[in-house]
């Protein structure tokens, strides 16, 4: 791995009663996607940290994106009260969205040079 790359090491969706699905999607500079993690049915109580398979390098310029629905329904048994706007709260019965990952750097790396934006290259 060198100074540019960052190996993306865990994945941790989370929200509360009324999340229905979550996806991280890795987005490249060449425009195109891969799904790093798809949970086609979230359940609240099961929130686990996953970890992706083998060497999941992330090369200079790819984005990550969190793409996640609610769902505020009659049929939804876990949906505390319908009725009620939802609002952004930490509370399980109001609702939020919070995607988390991990990445790993070489050592040496300090979180100056991490926060860095990016440096734009010549034809850009």
């Amino acid at each position: 791995m060198n100074y540019e790359e960052r190996k993306l090491s865990s994945l941790l969706p989370h929200m509360h009663l009324r999340g229905k699905d979550f996806e991280f999607k890795a987005i490249y500079p060449t425009g195109e996607s891969e799904i790093l993690l798809q949970v086609p049915q979230y359940d609240f109580v099961w929130q686990l940290i996953c970890c992706p398979a083998g060497e999941n390098v992330m090369p200079k310029g790819r984005k990550i994106q969190a793409i996640a629905h609610f769902d505020n329904w009659a049929n939804n048994k876990a949906n505390p009260d319908l009725t009620k706007a939802v609002r952004f709260r930490e509370q399980n019965r109001e609702e939020m969205i919070v995607d988390f990952f991990d990445v790993a750097v070489e050592a040496g790396v300090t979180e100056r040079s991490l926060m860095q934006p990016p440096k734009k290259t010549t034809g850009d």
